[in-house]
């Protein structure tokens, strides 16, 4: 009778990972190699059936009983006739393609032969053999054990003598001796460990801090090799150190994603652990394991020798506990932490290929990819007796570009050569970027060196001025001010100030609509040599009194004096706008002439913080002259520009709404109070005045889209939230003409810093750039350390140059916390943003999101944006926000649309699926009337997660069968939720991708079979019973172990080749 074996962990973990991802080579092993030896089929077809029929691992076969995986040997196991292929005159180039392709055919893994052997003549008449075998019964190791067996073999033929071996090793008597139950108490003490390791919250070490699908892993494989030179240099330091080749590069992987991790956590990277003993060593199968490495890098203190050890040491104890499963580490992390994302970006793999039979004989092996990678980067360092060490990696395509791979590469070994000129350095010293990068970085960091001489804005609106004294400067809806009039009334204004006790830097708070008189105030306040300090009339009381307070102003001038303010402000002059209007008759208009140094004040800009009170920005004279010029000259704007004014005072993109237009001699609109975010409004207003440029944020944008309207917009200018593709497309639907700008800054740098203009003919991805720094600024992604990150690497966006604000003002201990001046740049100021972005390939700077406002679900960082944006694509969706809410204990992504029409959960959830990672796809989608909208107008987050959330309750809900009551029974128990029905949406309640896969896999146990697609489609137990279940001997089967017909393979080939 055949005996059933059960799986081992390492079997189960390949077995799970297939069956969830069946239109992929997941388990595929391939590998060649090029003998020395004379061509004999004969010869090398006895060899290889000699070894087939003496390693038992060949006479495994696998399938299913109740759904639960297990595994026997078949008792007569054939000989195999072998394919035989000439290569002859063919390039190793060809060669190489030719058995990828066939490491990546898809085979059937149930009661199937699961290898597959070819014998084929390369060069001048050597002998070769391709090997593809199911990881369910080889490993890595067991590759070099079987080159070595046909070498012994094939010698042996060569020279009569007989090949039988009667000391085979057998994978039956491993199986056989393995007890389970003292596995489980020797594992005691690995579960202890590990447990203790991971007892605080785990993080995951990411390869670039850009969210991205890990369920996506479809991959690939490229081959680098170091010079002799280089492998002789590595190897004569390794050998004079004593450390071993694995443990060099390993610490050179730890620096490099110690130095790009944002968080202050320890660095985890995946490694394969032999899990063989004594003669196990000798024995073809799968035995290999994998298992977390974790080292907690002090940068400042460790040196590189504390790391040598570190990594030592962890080798000792992973070898001790190597027999331990990684998914009980990942059950522990999902059970504990609610962590229910891969433990690692990055797995190392040392592959000791040296082999005394193999040197002597001069073979050369290669193993190939099976077109899939588990994790986003394999690293694979290759050391072969005889040849140069080898670095290949696995990498997902879809996740990386080869490209990048290559940076990487680069940047790893530059670490290595670091370590190599001083291995008794700090860490902290070590840099990840080469110099190559760099001087790439250096390029792209630094925006245009412009001279903008000595002047400053009031200066410049006062030359316009003279030229240009009768045309219309300002107009509002009550009327208009030309350019003499508002020149002259403006020099009133500030012999008014200067009358009335005000020095140069002196703070004067205004709180004004936007209207002519704002216009007359601001440059009177400016030609006077004050400091403007704007304070939006919306503020509560108690807002205005801080701020009039923290900024020590002077003058304070509104609509209308509060009583309130009157009574505590005595050292404060408090002026009435009406009052005022009718002092400023009795003022010269006279030009004043106040100078001004590069560092003085011009403006203080409170931020509207969402906790604690507001901070004063401190901006200067030239850094807002500087915004300025770079505006007018890059955006091209000219006289004929009519440029809306809209955004309330307390927001700092309204500086250069005031400013810009009257130092090019162009006409500013005005809108009325109240009117900033009313889109009916906005519309009939640009339309009749024919406003030329506008600024928008992409909420606001998005509204003002919603109804089909034709502008004379020739400018829209968008900043203060990310630009999503489908807002970009709406608007250059309708206005065919416009040119759209994506500019980023914050309010601590003279407004925007970086500006994009959108490529119309480029509009093919979903991210929009926020583009290369303005004049005479420089931005640099840095790392906690604030050093240069790599390129297509995420770090903190930190600007220098002359737009730096001075800091925040009267709070020394917040603005030492943030600015500085650095030295190695002659002193340049510097503002730490806490934005996160990176650089990418072209010089453009993606924007992520602020540091402190990412979101992570079960461990994954989510791409917020990227969600929106293919929301937008959606017909019938207007406007999108996607937020976390805790709901029913868990946190759950919840999508918020508007739109002409309530869409399905399902059909939402079905078409995100497509072009989204699973886990990215949200939980909820819940329709609303309107999305609000702050002062500013950007989506108000802080409101949309109060909107309270109804989950949807049905009636006749309870179980119609025995099935539906056993799928619901096993779904409670999974999310953990009590309160389900079987109409109970299953992703509102908790489920997702990794509780699929659970889902899955208990539902195998009942005899059924559905997969990830299906669970996402049919979101109810009864639909997923009604339409989503197959009984599992219903299955198909797929093909048995085969490979391509090379006459297919050379049409696949010659058509790569005509394409590329």
């Amino acid at each position: 009778m055949v005996e059933n074996f059960p799986l081992t962990n390492a079997q189960r973990n390949i077995w799970n990972i297939q069956k969830v991802n069946p239109s992929l080579a997941v388990s595929n092993l391939g590998g060649v190699g090029f003998f020395q030896f004379d061509y004999n089929f004969e010869f090398m077809s006895e060899v290889l059936n000699q070894i087939i029929f003496e390693n038992d691992n060949f006479w495994l076969r696998f399938s299913e009983l109740d759904g639960e995986p297990y595994q026997y040997f078949i008792e007569n196991n054939q000989f195999d006739n072998f394919e035989e292929l000439d290569f002859t005159g063919y390039s190793n180039e060809y060669i190489n393609a030719y058995f990828t392709e066939q490491s990546k055919k898809i085979q059937q893994l149930e009661n199937s032969k699961l290898y597959n052997f070819c014998i084929f003549k390369h060069g001048n008449g050597k002998v070769g053999v391709f090997a593809i075998v199911n990881h369910l019964i080889f490993d890595a190791w067991s590759f070099p054990l079987i080159v070595d067996q046909i070498i012994d073999k094939y010698t042996k033929l060569l020279k009569g003598e007989s090949i039988t071996n009667p000391k085979r090793q057998l994978y039956k008597a491993y199986l056989e001796s393995l007890d389970f139950k003292k596995i489980e108490d020797k594992n005691e003490k690995g579960r202890a460990y590990f447990e203790q390791l991971y007892s605080e919250d785990f993080v995951l070490s990411e390869l670039s801090n850009i969210p991205i699908n890990r369920d996506d892993i479809t991959g690939d494989r490229i081959f680098f090799n170091l010079t002799d030179l280089e492998s002789q240099t590595v190897t004569e330091f390794c050998n004079n150190s004593k450390l071993s080749l694995a443990v060099l590069f390993e610490s050179a992987l730890f620096i490099y994603l110690s130095k790009i991790s944002r968080q202050n956590s320890a660095i985890t990277i995946g490694l394969p652990t032999l899990n063989r003993k004594g003669k196990e060593r000798q024995i073809l199968g799968m035995f290999i394991g994998m298992l977390p490495m974790t080292i907690d890098i002090q940068q400042d203190q460790d040196t590189l020798q504390d790391l040598f050890k570190a990594v030592q040491d962890k080798h000792k104890i992973l070898f001790k506990h190597q027999s331990y499963s990684l998914s009980n580490i990942m059950k522990f992390l999902s059970a504990s932490q609610g962590f229910d994302s891969g433990m690692f970006d990055v797995m190392f793999n040392y592959q000791n290929g040296k082999s005394e039979s193999a040197s002597k004989y001069h073979v050369k092996t290669r193993y190939y990819s099976n077109g899939t990678s588990e994790v986003p980067l394999v690293m694979m360092v290759n050391e072969r007796d005889g040849e140069s060490i080898e670095i290949s990696y696995d990498y997902q395509i879809n996740n990386l570009s080869l490209e990048e791979i290559e940076a990487f590469h680069s940047r790893i070994l530059h670490v290595v050569k670091q370590i190599i000129d001083n291995s008794q350095q700090k860490i902290k010293d070590i840099t990840i970027v080469p110099e190559d990068e760099l001087e790439k970085i250096n390029d792209f960091s630094k925006g245009i060196s412009e001279d903008i001489g000595t002047q400053y804005v009031s200066q410049l609106f006062e030359e316009v001025a003279k030229l240009n004294p009768q045309k219309v400067a300002s107009k509002d809806s009550t009327g208009t001010l030309t350019y003499k009039e508002l020149d002259d009334k403006s020099n009133q204004f500030a012999h008014y100030l200067l009358e009335h006790g005000l020095k140069k830097g002196d703070r004067v708070c205004v709180c004004l609509n936007n209207d002519l008189n704002l216009m007359i105030v601001f440059w009177g306040i400016l030609k006077s040599g004050g400091v403007y300090v704007p304070v939006d009339i919306e503020y509560p009381l108690e807002r205005r009194k801080y701020i009039i307070s923290n900024s020590q102003s002077k003058f304070y001038i509104a609509n209308s004096i509060n009583n309130e303010i009157k009574r505590e402000k005595d050292n404060v002059i408090l002026i009435d706008i009406k009052d005022l209007l009718g002092e400023l008759f009795f003022y010269s208009t006279e030009s004043l002439d106040i100078r001004f140094r590069a560092d003085d004040s011009a403006y203080i800009l409170y931020t509207s913080g969402t906790t604690g009170n507001p901070k004063g920005v401190e901006n200067t004279h030239a850094g807002i002259l500087n915004r300025i010029l770079w505006m007018k000259q890059q955006l091209k704007f000219t006289a004929n520009d009519r440029i809306l004014q809209k955004t309330s005072i307390s927001f700092d993109v309204s500086v250069w709404e005031l400013i810009l237009p009257h130092v090019i001699g162009a006409v500013q609109i005005l809108c009325d109070l109240g009117t900033a975010k009313d889109t009916d409004y906005l519309k009939k207003l640009i339309i009749s005045e024919e406003i030329t440029c506008a600024h928008f944020v992409p909420s606001l944008l998005n509204v003002f889209l919603e109804d089909s309207v034709r502008t004379n917009l020739k400018k829209i200018v968008c900043s203060g939230e990310q630009l999503q593709y489908e807002t970009v497309k709406a608007a250059l639907m309708e206005n065919p003409g416009v040119q759209i700008y994506n500019l980023y800054g914050p309010t601590e740098a003279a407004i925007d810093v970086t500006c994009y203009s959108v490529d119309k003919k480029a509009l093919s991805n979903s991210i929009i750039p926020i583009g290369k720094p303005v004049y005479n600024t420089e931005i640099r992604i840095v790392n906690k350390e604030m050093k240069d990150l790599p390129i297509g690497v995420a770090g903190e966006l930190v600007i220098y140059g002359i737009q730096v604000a001075k800091g925040y003002f009267g709070n020394e201990h917040l603005t030492q916390d943030v600015f500085g001046a650095d030295s190695s740049r002659g002193g340049m100021r510097y503002y730490k943003t806490g934005d996160i972005a990176y650089w990418n390939r072209l010089g453009q700077l993606i924007f992520i999101g602020r540091e402190d406002g990412q979101i992570k679900i079960n461990g994954t960082r989510i791409e917020i944006g990227e969600i929106e944006s293919q929301l937008l694509k959606l017909e019938g969706i207007s406007d999108v926000s996607v937020v976390s809410r805790v709901i029913n204990g868990k946190e759950l992504l919840v999508a918020f649309y508007t739109g002409e029409k309530e869409l399905s959960n399902m059909e939402l959830r079905t078409s995100l699926l497509n072009t989204l990672p699973r886990k990215w796809v949200p939980s909820i989608f819940e329709k609303i009337e309107q999305m609000p909208l702050s002062n500013s107008g950007k989506t108000d987050i802080k409101k949309l997660k109060s909107y309270s959330i109804k989950l949807p309750i049905s009636k006749n809900s309870k179980p119609k069968s025995k099935l539906e009551s056993d799928v619901l029974e096993l779904v409670k128990k999974i999310l953990g939720v009590e309160n389900l029905n079987v109409k109970s949406d299953l992703f509102a309640n908790g489920l997702d991708s990794i509780k699929s896969i659970r889902v899955i896999s208990e539902l195998s146990k009942l005899g059924y079979h559905t997969d990830i697609e299906k669970l996402y489609q049919y979101v109810t137990v009864d639909e997923l019973v009604e339409k989503g279940l197959t009984k599992i001997h219903q299955e198909a089967k797929a093909k048995e172990f085969e490979l391509l017909k090379k006459e297919d393979m050379d049409m696949l080939f010659n058509m790569n080749r005509s394409e590329e």
